[in-house]
Order: C-alpha cells, then sequence, then structure tokens
C-alpha cells in the first residue's frame, strides 16, 4: 500500500512537471511582450500618397489626382492599458499632374491620433485608430494597423498592410469628442497613403514640432 502511495505520488508530480514545463514558457513570452511594450518611442518614416479632391470611387480618385511624397518624425506613446497616441510632422512634396504647368508644393503639417492596440505572443502589433482624436480638420481618421516590436522592447517597426483612406475630420462631423466615427459625405477629399516607420524607446518623450531644422 505504501509503494502504491509513493508511485502515485511521483505520477501526480511528474504530471504536474509536464503542465508546469507546457505553460510556463507561454505565460513568460506574453508577459515579456505586454511589459516590453509600454513607453514612448521615437520613429521617423516615409510616406507615399494619392490625392482624390473628390474622394475615390471603388478605389479610384476622380478628376485632379496628384501624388505626395514626404516623410514624418514623430512619438509613439504606448500605456499599459491598450491605449496610445501618435504624434508627429509630416513633410511632403505635393507632385502636379504633368499637364499642370505648376511647381511642386512643400508643406509641413501635423499628423496626429490616437488608437488601441494588441500585441500577439511574438512582438506582432495590430493598431485600431479613434477617429477624430486629433487636430480638428486634418486628415486623421486613420493610420498604419500593423507593426512589430523587438524581443527586447526597444525597437519599433510600424507600417501599412495596405493604404489607409485617410479623410478630413472636422469637428461638426465628429460623432463624439476622441471618440467615434468621422462621418463625411460623399465626395469628400481623400488621400491613400502607403506609411512605414521604424524608431527606438526614449526616455523621455520630446515635441517633433520644436526639433530644429539642419543646415
Amino acid at each position: 500500500m505504501r509503494d502504491n502511495i509513493k508511485k502515485l505520488a511521483v505520477f501526480v508530480m511528474i504530471i504536474a512537471l509536464a503542465i508546469f514545463m507546457a505553460v510556463a514558457p507561454a505565460w513568460a513570452d506574453g508577459q515579456k511582450w505586454k511589459h516590453g511594450i509600454k513607453g514612448d518611442y521615437a520613429v521617423t518614416g516615409t510616406n507615399s500618397c494619392v490625392t482624390a479632391p473628390a474622394g475615390f470611387t471603388d478605389g479610384q480618385p476622380g478628376e485632379g489626382w496628384q501624388t505626395i511624397q514626404g516623410y514624418l518624425l514623430g512619438i509613439f506613446s504606448f500605456q499599459p492599458d491598450g491605449k496610445g497616441e501618435f504624434r508627429s510632422k509630416v513633410a511632403v512634396s505635393l507632385q502636379p499632374l504633368p499637364e499642370t504647368p505648376v511647381p511642386p508644393v512643400l508643406l509641413e503639417l501635423p499628423f496626429d491620433y490616437n488608437f488601441t492596440y494588441k500585441v500577439t505572443g511574438d512582438g506582432v502589433i495590430s493598431f485600431d485608430v479613434i477617429p477624430c482624436a486629433g487636430i480638428p480638420g486634418m486628415y486623421n481618421n486613420d493610420g498604419p494597423h500593423d507593426g512589430v516590436i523587438s524581443p527586447d522592447g526597444q525597437s519599433l517597426i510600424v507600417y501599412c498592410g495596405t493604404s489607409v483612406i485617410l479623410t478630413q475630420c472636422a469637428q461638426d462631423t465628429c460623432s463624439g469628442v476622441g471618440e467615434g466615427s468621422c462621418d463625411t459625405p460623399p465626395g469628400s477629399p481623400q488621400l491613400a497613403c502607403a506609411i512605414q516607420m521604424q524608431g527606438f524607446r526614449i526616455k523621455e518623450p520630446f515635441d517633433p514640432f520644436n526639433i530644429p531644422i539642419l543646415p
């Protein structure tokens, strides 16, 4: 009887150890990614857009479309509760169509939005942009939906899996303050943009609008 009890105890210990070994790595990976992404990240990247003054119909711009090329410089801030914000400066060159006899237009604009995010066990990030949470009147109803964080939590890549359609969200088109939807009428101006950014974690956020221009 005593031998049977000893054998049973050993068997239970083996089963418990096997369960712990199976669960522990997954738990450790989840904790590593969950805690590694919080904080602020400085990023820079490029954007390439097609403008549609009257919006897109079935993915096609109407007359008067133009292309935009430029770069972004900004800060991603991640909160532990799955929320975050992006604040940036965008410098773009608006390229006219060949038949339009005007020079390119150079612009610097803010590109700000708030978002929620999720991180998988292998560090893949999915973003959901909160419409109407940035500067009213800017093209901030959407943004890149995909990203990846390095295993040590220090490096960040954000990109568009497919081009995002950006629409002007004036204050009177928003269904709520900092949330809701951007309700714009058909034929509103839109941009279709491919955006990619990469950067690294920083100890303290800085204002991307006050970065001095190099001579």
